[in-house]
This record gives C-alpha cells, structure tokens and sequence, in this order.
C-alpha cells in the first residue's frame, strides 16, 4: 500500500511537469538578436530630435532607429558594412536611457527678506519712460583705438565688452539723485541691518560711502524701500537718450568730474554741478564707481564670447568707472559706457560705492528692440560652377582613433544637400572684399578682418598695403588666404552670399560618406597632401596643386594648405554629445572657433583632427545652403 502510494505521487508529478511544459511551448517565443561588436567603430546610441536651427531641413529627417542608410551620391563611395551595423547596434540591444545632461545652473543667493524700517532722505529722479541708446558699436571702439596709439598697451576685451550698441526702451522708473553717503549708510549699520566698513572711521559724512559689498548695497537699498538699478537703468540715467560718451557730452572736461584711484581722490557728493546727466543726476562721470543690480554677463548677440570666457556667471556689473589713467583719453574704459565686475560677497576696491532706484523690477535684455550688428549685404553674384555639390543624406563623422581624441566617437550624422566652395578662398579674393569694405582694420563686425597692424598694413601673405588699397604680390596669385581672423571669414562669406560651413558640413565635403581617413583614402602618402611640407620656400602652395588631396565630392586642398575655420565653437567633448540631424555648437563653454584641416607632418593623423584655432591665423572656405533646403 504504502509503495502504490508513493508512485502515485510520482506519476502525479509527473503528469503536472508534463502539463508545464506543455503550456509553455506553447507561449510565443522571444527573438533574441545578438550582435557582434563592430571593431573599429563605436554603436551609437539613438539621440533626440534636435531643436530647429537655421541649418534644420525643411522635413525633419527621421531618427537612427527609424532609418535605412542613404544611398551614396555620383561618385560617393558606398557606407562599410561596420557603419551599417552601427544602425543594427543601436535598435538591437536593449540599453537603458542615458540621462539628460543638465548643465550646472548658476548660482543664486538665497535672498533674505529685509523688512522696509527706513526712509532715505535724499532726492530722486524720474526717468521717463521710452528707448536710448545704450553700449557701444564696434566701428566705435576701433575709431578709438585708431586716434589713441598711445595706449597700445591696453588690449583690446576691456572695451568689447561694452559691445554692440543697443536701442533699448525701458519704462519710467527713479533713481537717485547722489550716490549713498557715508551718513546715510551709517544709519543701516546703527540698525544692525548693514555690515560696517572701514570708510566710515575714515570719510566725512557727506562723501560717498566705498568699498561696500552688492550683498549690503543690495541690503541697504532693500532696506530703504528701493533697490539696485539694473545697468540699462544706470546707463540711461547717465546718458541720457543719444548715446553720447559722458554725463555731459562727447568730449572729456576735467572740470566736470572726480578721478578716482584711492579713496583720497573722492570729494563729497554733488561737488561737481557742471558734470550733471541730461536729467541732472550727479557724479555718474565720476567720483565713486557703482554697483549695479546686473550679472557681468554678454549683452544680447554679443559675437564673441571669448570675452566672457573667464568669467563664471557669478560677478556683478559695477559701472561708472572713471579712473586717472583711461578717464583723461576719453572712450569706452572712462565713460558711461564702461563696464567692470566684482564678486558680490567679496569687497570691491576701495573706490566701489552705490546709489539706490525705486519702480517696477525690469529685465532690460528683453527690451532691447534693435542692435549695432546687422547681417552683411551679399555684393557678389553666386557662382555655383566654383563650388561642389554635396548631396543630402549621411555620413560617417569623428573617430574612435586616440590620436583624434577630440573627434571620438565615432557616429552616423544627416545633413542637408548644401554647396561647397571647391578651393579655399584665395588672396585675390579676399583682397577684393577689404578694398570693397571700408574701415578695413576693423570692418568685420567691428572686429579685425586679419592679422592687421591696428594702425595700417596687414599680416595676409601675399598682399601689400598701398595709398590706402591692398595690392597682390606676383607670385601671391593663386595662394589661399591666411591669417584671417574668425570675424574675417564669416564677413567674406556672408558678402559673397554665403556663409561658414559648420563643422559637419567641413567633415562630409573632406570625407565623403564611408570615414575615410584622407581625401584619396585611408593609405597614408605624404606627395599627396597639400599641407605635408611645411615650412617650404614658398608660403604657401597655389590652390589645387596637389591632385591627390581631392575628396570624394571633389573639393581640393582640404588636408593642410592652410588650416580652415568653421563656424563651430570649440568643444573638445562635442561629438560624444551632438545631435544626429545638421549638428552645430553654438555654445559658448570653449574658448574659441575650431579650425580643420592641419598643416605640416600632424595631418598624417587624418582629417577628423580638430583643434581651437589661434586668433588670426586660419584660411577658410565657404558654403551655400540652395533655397529648397533652408
């Protein structure tokens, strides 16, 4: 009895592992997809859709995911297999999604509410509501520098960040009348609300207090009811209207304001009538410098933002700033355009003081209705039989060689059909747009077109500068032009109807489709590429000498030669990070453009070398984007 049972216990499991199986064979089964990994190149992982730019296609193309590779162009070497099984490699496997970079935010003190407990007992000024001019224009800091070679010690960025002008329309507000004196500021210290500073043992009560922090000038005005003025608010209560360069007029008179550099230079506020704003505010040419409400931030389409690339989005605006060395030329540094910063919880020099405003809070850099810098006006009729089609469709970009470390990984990008020029541009080329472009020094967007001498001449090999015209050397025919700046390139294309290629658009036209690492191939020859030798007797190699150094679309000379700018913003970890569909870098995290194409012995590491170029020293060439693509 007691062995039937036991195999009917047996049986019975039996029959129930049987039934298991049974329902399991028939659930539908799961594909498993294995992949080999490709050797040489990295699978790239599905990005997002971009947000639209100017170089966006009018039909948003499809996701890696979503796609078939796009057949090659005439003459276009077909996509490896290895770049295929990029596509395969990133639908087979399954991943988990990477987050989303967040860039640090800047960072913001917690504000501490200060209860109103005072009056300040000082007369303000209504402003009136309506538009001034506020900055300067670049054509205005060249004129400057040009009628003052005294100062060539001075750079140039001290300047360019009171740039470009701006009309900006602002609604009324009031600000008062004198900086906050020492007596005034006293008070708030008696109150326990304000920190001392050394100034008030050293001052008389009626002179303006110094070397105050934002954070109390900040506290103070809070605690009388007011509050900073933002920098549009203090400019145009300097200023006035018209955008002269002092509180008074264009020209410097010493007579109408205090030189400050130690705090023995100041004199009690108001001493100075005759220096009055258009609407009789007094000591904005002088005496103290002021604290403003403002982040040291770029104005609005500032171009260039190597400007601000030492800068952390941490220091505030001081204005006002009126010192014995610049003040007695006059120009942007000793004016009431001029612009410096200070961390907000540090003390300032001892010459830093501050006055109060009261009205609406006011984001000025939503006001600005129109700025100095306008788009070049094309002069040249297009020319299309100069330059060389590249069709839509993909490419293969960057590397996952380590010699190419700023070009890793490699990745599958789309981009629009556009139009290349098949050479670089050249010195007869070049020379012609600066004898078209007055004010050629600094004719590119206010900016230097070249490695010009800032008072005549020019560093472009090849050109002379003649009674006022550059004149091309004999044997300069046919060179590229270099030493170019950034702003000079992109001057050039835009008057000749066109504009820098991005950084993509650069690597397709070299490339072709299939990752190539020369224009003829991936064997290296060093009789083949136009920039190999260098130094050489001459300085350069006439364009389309080198036959071997065409790339599949047929543009020449795209190894070496000259190295080229594009329109990119150098960021050595872009290509582990840009979008899939007409990538372009437009931040402002580097500190400069890139250049591609290198010179001398380093281009036999190939044509996905990108560096940060060096201020004006590159050649470049352009594009054109046709009408149904943009």
């Amino acid at each position: 009895m007691k062995i039937r049972t036991q195999l009917l216990i047996i049986v019975g499991l039996g029959v129930l592992v049987l039934g298991v199986l049974l329902v399991l064979s028939l659930q539908p089964q799961q594909q498993t997809i294995s992949t080999t990994p490709v050797a040489s190149l990295q699978s790239v992982t599905p990005t997002a859709t971009p947000t639209p730019t100017e170089f966006v296609p009018t039909q948003k193309p499809l996701g890696p995911s979503e796609i078939t590779v796009t057949p090659p162009g005439l003459g276009e070497p077909t996509l490896p297999p290895d770049a295929l099984a990029m596509h395969v490699a990133s639908t087979a496997t399954s991943s988990p999604i990477p987050p989303s970079l967040t860039p640090t935010p800047t960072a913001s003190p917690t504000v501490t509410p200060i209860a109103i407990t005072s009056q300040d007992d000082v007369p303000m000024v209504q402003i009136p509501a309506g538009e001034f001019i506020m900055g300067i224009s670049h054509p205005q800091v060249g004129q400057w520098f040009g009628q003052h070679s005294e100062i060539q010690f001075l750079t140039d960025d001290f300047a360019y960040v009171q740039t470009p002008q701006l009309t900006v329309r602002l609604d009324a507000y009031a600000i008062d009348k004198f900086e906050v004196t020492i007596d005034r500021y006293r008070r708030c210290v008696q109150a326990g609300i304000c920190q001392s500073v050394s100034a008030l043992q050293t001052l008389p009560d009626n002179y303006p207090v110094v070397g105050v922090t934002w954070d109390d000038a900040d506290t103070y005005c809070r605690w009388v009811g007011k509050h900073l003025p933002n920098e549009a608010e203090w400019e145009k209560a300097a200023r006035g209207t018209d955008g002269r360069w002092y509180p008074w007029g264009n020209d410097w008179a010493e007579n109408r304001a205090k030189e400050v550099d130690t705090p023995q230079d100041l004199r009690p506020v108001g001493s100075y009538p005759e220096g009055a704003s258009p609407y009789g505010l007094l000591d904005m040419g002088g005496n103290a410098s002021e604290w403003t409400n403002d982040w040291f931030d770029p104005y609005p389409e500032q171009p260039d933002m190597t400007l601000f690339s030492g800068y952390h989005g941490q220091e505030r605006v001081i204005r006002g700033w009126l010192r014995g060395s610049y003040s007695l030329l006059g120009g942007p540094k000793g004016s009431a355009v001029a612009r410096i910063d200070n961390l907000p919880n540090v003390p300032p020099p001892d010459f830093v003081g501050f006055r109060c405003g009261r009205g609406p809070i006011q984001d000025w850099h939503n006001l600005v209705i129109h700025t100095s810098l306008s788009s070049a006006v094309a002069t040249l009729t297009l020319d299309l039989s100069k330059m060389v089609y590249v069709p839509a469709g993909e490419f293969i970009m960057g590397t996952n060689d380590k010699k190419s470390s700023y070009a890793q990984p490699a990745h599958i990008v789309y981009l629009d059909e556009y139009y290349i020029d098949k050479y670089e541009v050249t010195v007869p080329e070049f020379a012609a747009f600066l004898n078209g472009n007055s004010g050629h020094s600094y004719g590119c967007g206010g900016y230097s077109c070249s490695g010009f001498d800032r008072y005549g001449g020019t560093a472009i090999p090849g050109l002379s500068f003649v009674d006022g015209q550059y004149q091309i050397k004999p044997e300069a025919q046919h060179w590229p032009a270099s030493d170019i700046t950034w702003y000079g390139a992109q001057a050039y294309c835009a008057w000749a109807g066109k504009r820098l290629p991005t950084e993509a658009e650069w690597e397709k036209a070299a490339r072709g489709t299939d990752g190539r690492k020369y224009p003829w191939g991936n064997d290296w020859n060093p009789d083949w590429a136009a920039g190999m030798y260098f130094p050489r007797e001459s300085p350069l190699a006439s364009v389309g000498q080198y036959p071997k150094d065409t790339s599949p679309y047929g543009a020449m000379d795209m190894l070496g030669n000259v190295e080229e700018w594009v329109f990119d913003w150098f960021d050595r970890n872009y290509y582990a990070q840009a979008p899939y569909a007409n990538p372009v870098n437009r931040k402002s995290s580097g500190q400069g453009w890139v250049v591609r194409g290198r010179v001398g012995p380093i281009s036999q590491v190939g044509l996905t070398l990108r560096t940060l170029g060096v201020p004006a020293s590159g050649g470049f060439r352009c594009v054109y984007t046709p009408a149904s693509s943009r």
